[in-house]
């Protein structure tokens, strides 16, 4: 049976009260009505905001409630390593709850690698889908301006200076230039596009659709052929964990020292996937996780709170299990 189907998830009631309890609870606070609706249903002893550099909050625009975490750290580890650390030494005895709607991408990946080597053996991570994206398909996610496309902290892959048989897979999401940025960086790599499917909403695999559309220079060939799709559900980490695993293992069987890169660009459920994925298989392999780094997010980008999800993290149970090559 697929590992990654046996991992408990499940749908949140928005009209009942949460049953969850938990010690310490962690969200990454913006604008989006569905971030601060959430940090309100959950019941914790400890809640805690982050404020993540990117979206250029004041400080007299923090959250009055909750206990606020804001850090001008150089990179995505420092933050997260100085956040972690003032939760204590014990935090591996500790019931831990994070909703990461509010995220940016490579901080979900960078907490929970974190958290994993601090021999946190199993969390709960919450995930809120929206109503509506404020633009529909015109949303914008970042000020779009790539700084660098770079592997995340923690998600560094072992490398082989052939590139020849390169395979980049893209979470597609709506911010097609950062798609852009990626697929241009690995321009010599064979290229996989993973939707969301079923969408958050019916509407927004269409959405999603015509944003993709704008990458197809980019992409280049791969961009119109079927084989080169991939589906997961865009609010099930576990499917999409398990979609990875198939795939990579697909072009490992004819390719075994080939490079891979992982790019998640979807939603945050499906960034979850990428990381769950990867830790369970890809450390100290020839693959990686990249992504395009911007020095702006937008602090709002959608409207209401439509339903959530709750999935039982059990990082102790990532054991990991090489996908073959150089490892």
């Amino acid at each position: 049976m697929d590992r990654y189907l046996l991992f408990y998830k499940k749908r949140l009631s928005l009209d009942k009260r949460w049953a969850g309890r938990w010690d310490i609870f962690i969200s990454a606070y913006n604008s989006s009505e569905r971030v601060p609706l959430i940090f309100q249903k959950v019941r914790a002893g400890e809640k805690h905001w982050l404020i993540l550099p990117e979206y250029r909050y004041l400080p007299d625009e923090y959250p009055k409630v909750g206990e606020a975490h804001a850090d001008p750290a150089s990179n995505e580890i420092e933050f997260m390593s100085k956040f972690l650390a003032k939760l204590g030494p014990n935090l591996a005895s500790k019931r831990i709850a994070i909703d990461i709607t509010g995220f940016i991408g490579h901080y979900v990946l960078v907490l929970v690698r974190l958290l994993q080597i601090l021999g946190v053996a199993e969390c709960d991570v919450i995930y809120g889908e929206p109503v509506r994206y404020l633009h529909s398909e015109r949303t914008r996610f970042s000020d779009e301006a790539v700084l660098s496309v770079r592997q995340v902290g923690g998600f560094e892959g072992i490398h082989t200076t052939d590139t020849s048989d390169d395979l980049l897979v893209l979470g597609v999401g709506y911010d097609f230039r950062l798609i852009a940025e990626v697929a241009n960086e690995k321009e010599h790599a064979r290229k996989v596009q993973l939707f969301g499917l079923p969408s958050l909403r019916p509407d927004m695999y269409q959405e999603n659709l015509l944003r993709a559309s704008k990458v197809s220079e980019a992409v280049g060939p791969d961009a119109s052929v079927p084989q080169h799709f991939r589906y997961a559900p865009a609010h099930d980490p576990f499917v999409t964990a398990s979609v990875l695993s198939k795939l990579v293992r697909e072009h490992r069987a004819s390719y075994p020292r080939a490079n891979v890169y992982l790019s998640p660009l979807s939603t945050k459920a499906q960034t979850l996937g990428f990381a769950i994925f990867y830790l369970a298989e890809c450390l100290e392999t020839a693959t990686s996780l990249v992504y395009p780094f911007c020095d702006c997010y937008m602090q709002e980008t959608s409207e209401g709170l439509s339903g959530a999800w709750l999935y039982h993290l059990e990082l102790a149970n990532l054991a990991h299990h090489s996908v073959g090559g150089l490892s």
